[in-house]
């Protein structure tokens, strides 16, 4: 096995898999004379399967929705079909299996043939039974195996998971506000402070305005989805709208998530200008989630608009419906105004929300903490070397930058000739290049007289360009934004907590834990036609080539001590620049690293 083939773990990526396209356009293998090439006939090539080191095949799943609302039972027109897709490695003509399990349901399983580009996918299952279903698919060599899990229920419980959905987001708000009101009440007195808690009142106040709209909202919905629920005219037209609705509870459900994991990070923080900084990015996750509360709102308003349209009352007669339908339309109609209203209110929470988080950023952070930001950029090269006969030889190497922000605060009240300061680094990796050639170096006895058609795939990313404006935002002032919640679910995006030290002529970093990393490598699937595998055939084999993470840039670039950085101020401006260099030279492996940082109070 290789060292690369070790590395194996699951296959994550969106990358397309589309190795058979070059086996497919081969012919023939047949017993080979000394000295010519092995060929692969249609037939041979079915029998293409993994080589015997090979690792369980990478393979993704997924269902859409992962939320299915059944609107009716036995196979009608209005049971929602969910949509089951993923990639994996093609073999030949070998399917991927899924099977489709319930606690109530005898399983479902379905076969299919990969795609040339790896991809699969089919829309045949509608699940008729509440309840939770998962779903496992194994990769065409039998091994690899992936899971996911959709939940199904039924129409006349709508209401009940819209209510717990909202009831759920709204304690969240409540809980993270009433935290971060504390926060800043430990701050010395200051008009900023006193502004702010006046607006964080209002805020509680927005918040309890919603809580008090409970009852009457969920009355509201209740009516609505009884009404669809009870004509099935209704049900064929609102089955859009109600797909909507399910994606934006989905949707909820994340960010009320992340409103209570902040929430709990906040009530943990230490004093002073951190703390803040956590108190910014609390309201605004909070605004956030509200924004998302109003798009559920306007989703059922709309779709309430849906049913009582002169469309919907035209589906209705052509089959046939008659007063029912009539009277379940006036109800959907008298519930608008009190969606309307909550729909209002949320709106009107959201703004506040987002309001209060700008003052507590703008205002209250600039009132207690100056703060130094500016752009990083850094390079890592890596070359890894095997021992031969012949002395080391290359057989991996690879390089790749980052593009990201440097932040740094510290108290207004701090004097004396040495300052501490706490911030981070934050951006994204991009620009990743590897060559390889692992199998003909490590293994060249094998690898003689074979041949080897390679498929790579790099890992994702968003690019150099995507990555300074996201990381250094479009002014140079822009606001700081604890821990980036938005920005870290980007591809290879990372933050990395650092301390600093102000002096008189420099600033000192010293890089801390990773608060997240990305973890991207690059993979390699080979095709291989070789006399030594005799009957056996073509061989499959694939192998990840993993980077080393921006902490590892960082600690190594900067050897684990502290960059100093030299300190210029001009005027009502400090900028503080310079680069680190650093290589690092073994048996096995050589590096080197180059980080350029730069900060300016207040910013540049």
């Amino acid at each position: 096995m290789t060292a690369a083939a070790r590395r194996i773990q699951n296959f994550r990526a969106a990358a397309a898999l589309a190795l058979f396209a070059v086996a497919s356009n081969l012919v023939a293998i047949t017993a080979a004379a000394p000295g010519t090439s092995p060929t692969i006939t249609a037939t041979a090539k079915q029998d293409i399967k993994p080589t015997a080191d090979t690792e369980p095949f990478p393979i993704a799943v997924q269902a859409s929705p992962a939320l299915v609302v059944i609107l009716s039972k036995g196979g009608n027109k209005s049971v929602r079909k969910v949509k089951i897709s993923g990639t994996t490695i093609p073999l030949g003509q070998r399917p991927v299996t899924i099977v489709i399990k319930s606690d109530d349901l005898p399983p479902m399983t379905k076969t299919l043939v990969p795609g040339e580009d790896g991809t699969f996918s089919f829309t045949e299952f509608a699940p008729l039974e509440d309840g939770d279903y998962d779903i496992t698919a194994t990769a065409p060599d039998g091994r690899g195996e992936a899971t996911t899990k959709l939940i199904a229920i039924e129409l006349e419980d709508l209401e009940d998971k819209v209510d717990a959905t909202l009831a759920e987001a709204e304690t969240a708000a409540e809980d993270g506000v009433a935290e971060a009101d504390k926060k800043i009440a430990d701050q010395a007195e200051s008009p900023a402070k006193q502004e702010a808690k006046k607006k964080i009142a209002a805020a509680r106040n927005a918040l309890k305005e919603i809580s008090a709209k409970r009852p009457a909202l969920r009355d509201a919905m209740r009516g609505l989805i009884g009404a669809i629920a009870a004509n099935g005219a209704m049900a064929e037209v609102a089955r859009p709208g109600i797909d909507r609705l399910s994606n934006g509870l989905a949707s909820a459900e994340a960010e009320t998530k992340r409103v209570k994991d902040l929430t709990s990070r906040m009530s943990g923080a230490d004093v002073g200008c951190h703390k803040l900084a956590v108190v910014t990015e609390v309201f605004k996750t909070i605004s956030a989630l509200l924004n998302i509360k109003r798009q559920i709102l306007d989703t059922a308003i709309g779709l309430a608009k849906d049913v009582t349209s002169d469309a919907a009352a035209n589906i209705a007669k052509a089959k046939g419906a008659g007063p029912t339908f009539a009277f379940a339309t006036g109800q959907v109609v008298k519930n608008l105004p009190e969606l309307n209203s909550a729909s209002k209110l949320s709106g009107n929470a959201y703004g506040i929300m987002a309001d209060v988080g700008a003052y507590v950023t703008d205002q209250v952070f600039s009132a207690y903490c100056e703060q130094f930001t500016g752009p990083v950029s850094a390079v890592m090269s890596a070359d890894f070397y095997w021992p031969t006969k012949e002395g080391p030889t290359l057989w991996w190497s690879y390089y790749y930058s980052v593009t990201g922000r440097l932040v740094l605060y510290y108290p207004k009240s701090a004097k004396g000739e040495s300052i501490a300061l706490k911030g981070r680094i934050e951006g994204y990796a991009h620009g990743f290049h590897t060559w390889e050639n692992s199998l003909n170096v490590q293994f060249p006895k094998l690898m003689a007289g074979a041949i080897q058609h390679k498929r790579d795939w790099p890992p994702l990313e968003i690019g150099g360009g995507a990555a300074q404006i996201a990381s250094q935002g479009a002014s140079p002032l822009s606001a700081y934004v604890e821990g980036s919640a938005g920005g870290l679910a980007a591809p290879n995006s990372f933050l990395i907590n650092v301390d600093g030290v102000l002096e008189k002529d420099s600033l000192s970093i010293v890089v801390g834990s990773a608060v997240s990393d990305f973890k991207a490598k690059h993979r390699v699937g080979v095709l291989i036609l070789s006399p030594l595998t005799g009957g056996l055939g073509p061989q499959l084999t694939w192998y990840e080539l993993p980077f080393l993470g921006a902490h590892h840039l960082f600690t190594r670039g900067t050897n684990d001590q502290a960059a100093k950085l030299k300190l210029v101020t001009e005027g009502k401006v400090m900028t503080a620049e310079g680069t680190v260099t650093n290589k690092v030279e073994k048996p096995k492996a050589k590096a080197q690293y180059k980080i350029t940082l730069k900060a300016c109070n207040p910013g540049c």
